[in-house]
């Protein structure tokens, strides 16, 4: 009788582009310091969370930092090749106007802003070179 389950782990299974389940689920979270306000980001694949390193992490910093969010990434990346995720703002183009849209879940899929899919960057409509707009107030 055949295998029903593939022996390797998940997270070494190649999924679209090849890609291995770490290098697709991956989330990254902000704690902001309890005094200063200076925020931290830090980034974990799913093989990490269930490994425990999150939360061995999370210990590590105490007290002192507490939760503010939670965004996931969207598999894509802007023209400098960082990683975009939910929550990031980007700049892309629309009918040659640019526009900066924050990165949303909706609908069962990543858009950019109400105003369109985040897959649907290659149309004509769209140039396709997003670029995340930082926000260097925020992160210190």
């Amino acid at each position: 009788m055949g295998q029903l389950f593939n022996s390797r782990p998940l997270s070494t299974l190649k999924f679209g582009r090849g890609h291995t389940m770490n290098e697709i689920i991956k989330i990254r979270y902000t704690f902001q310091h309890n005094d200063t306000g200076r925020l931290t980001q830090k980034i974990f694949s799913i093989e990490d969370i269930e490994e425990g390193r999150y939360k061995h992490w999370k210990k590590s910093i105490g007290k002192r930092y507490y939760f503010t969010r939670r965004d996931r990434f969207t598999t894509r990346h802007d023209k400098n090749n960082r990683e975009i995720y939910e929550g990031d703002d980007v700049k892309f183009f629309y009918n040659s106007e640019e526009r900066i849209e924050a990165v949303i879940f909706l609908g069962g899929s990543f858009s950019l802003g109400w105003c369109m899919s985040l897959l649907d960057t290659g149309t004509d409509q769209y140039r396709t070179e997003l670029e995340i707009v930082d926000n260097p107030e925020l992160l210190k």
